[in-house]
């Protein structure tokens, strides 16, 4: 029979076949005993019982991992998150076919290069703003770009904002980092390339002199609001002419009832014993906020030196999900070895279609699938695989089981209206 369970620690909805319920809660490791139940309803958001998280703690030590609801980040500053995904491509026709046949992205080049030969794309992969943003948390954009277009070599593969580029590259060194190269200015927006402490490379992009911290991607809202999860779609007032600022078009709506090519989780790598300095280095110059994965989701047990931990990068729902649109989470990994595993990010893939079929999508356009691809779909959590599109970007493809509700603040869908939009309802 299916019932809903509420973790009564976190408040963690889960709405589950009872043989299929997890012996401990997969936002905080409660054991089952911790669990409220009550009958299905039809939708996890008509149960009646609710046990709302508390807010953030502003008192919570920034270096503790242990289980904790996400920080307060300050008002008035994007510095420190996750912007952008950013994947590069040799063989443009069939990478840019790629992720357009196999996972629906909207690519689309940037205005600066929209007549070259080899341009650099913007890559929607879920519902957007007319500025290119996504419209609900947890769907990440990106770019698209040429493997020459990076003059370094290194191929950083996601962007942090800043409030200043300059500044920030002053404090790089001091923390174990590396200034790969220095300030520049791309498409009229001023970047660098730094690395950390393990020599991750990563972009950053100082935020723009226009921005008015009124667009939804500058808010700050610490709780999905249960009674309304879309109001903040509705938030976004601009004067600006999106044919004039922004190339061609709004992002396209995505299918209803689908997160199938939404990169939801960046994957960084640490060496083991290093876990310390790079934690330091991110919380102390951008601001993360790091949270201890539970055992029960593929995480170690509580306490160890070298844990995977979830990393908030901006302000996040008390599950960990983006909670305003407009950036990327990570989750982070220790690695043994003398190579660094590159960043990547995690993708879901159709829950109604069985994951061998997604595999076989992924090799009929020109990609190529690992040895892991499972040979019965998982009916715990998730069921990964590790795949390489066109270009030889790893992937890593997760089937979510049909546990999903809907009504997550994540699993939205693109009901915009451009006379809504106008109106600013």
């Amino acid at each position: 029979m299916k019932y809903i369970y509420t973790c009564f620690k976190c408040g963690f909805p889960m709405a589950l076949e009872e043989e299929d319920c997890p012996e401990f809660c997969p936002s905080c490791s409660a054991p089952k005993s911790q669990y409220l139940r009550e009958p299905w309803c039809g939708s996890i958001e008509k149960r009646r019982i609710h046990v709302d998280p508390m807010g953030p703690d502003p008192d919570w030590p920034k270096y503790d991992i242990a289980y904790h609801h996400p920080k307060a980040f300050p008002k008035g500053t994007r510095h420190g998150q996750v912007r952008r995904f950013v994947t590069y491509y040799k063989d443009l026709v069939p990478t840019r076919e790629f992720y357009e046949k196999v996972f629906g992205w909207d690519t689309v080049p940037i205005e600066a290069d929209r007549d070259k030969d080899r341009p650099t794309f913007l890559c929607a992969t879920g519902p957007g703003f007319p500025n290119w943003e996504p419209r609900f948390g947890s769907t990440g954009y990106g770019f698209l770009k040429p493997v020459e277009a990076d003059p370094t070599g290194v191929h950083p593969h996601f962007v942090v904002e800043v409030d200043d580029v300059e500044e920030i590259a002053k404090k790089i060194v001091p923390y174990g980092g590396t200034v790969i190269r220095s300030r520049y200015e791309e498409d009229g927006k001023i970047y660098a390339v730094l690395a950390d402490t393990e020599g991750n490379p990563f972009i950053v992009w100082q935020t723009p002199a226009d921005v008015t911290f009124s667009e939804p991607e500058s808010q700050v809202y610490y709780k999905w609001d249960r009674t309304n999860p879309y109001k903040y779609d509705r938030m976004y007032k601009s004067d600006f002419d999106p044919k004039s600022r922004y190339p061609f078009r709004a992002p396209k709506k995505f299918t209803r009832k689908s997160l199938h090519g939404r990169p939801r989780f960046g994957n960084i790598f640490y060496r083991t014993g290093n876990f310390k300095a790079f934690q330091k280095f991110w919380i102390d110059l951008f601001g993360w906020d790091f949270f201890e994965l539970p055992a029960a989701v593929g995480g170690k047990e509580a306490g160890d030196p070298n844990p995977g931990c979830l990393i908030a990068t901006g302000p996040s729902y008390e599950t960990w999900e983006g909670c305003v649109p407009g950036h990327m989470n990570l989750g982070c990994y220790p690695f043994e070895g003398d190579v660094l595993p590159e960043v990547n990010f995690g993708m879901e893939i159709h829950m109604d279609v069985p994951i061998a079929m997604t595999a076989a999508e992924v090799e009929n356009f020109g990609g190529k699938v690992g040895d892991d691809v499972p040979k019965f779909d998982n009916a715990n959590w998730f069921a990964t695989f590790t795949a390489w599109d066109p270009s030889g970007n790893k992937l890593s493809l997760s089937k979510c089981p049909d546990s999903r509700t809907w009504d997550e603040a994540e699993a939205g869908w693109d009901t915009w209206d451009p006379q809504l939009f106008k109106s600013g309802i």
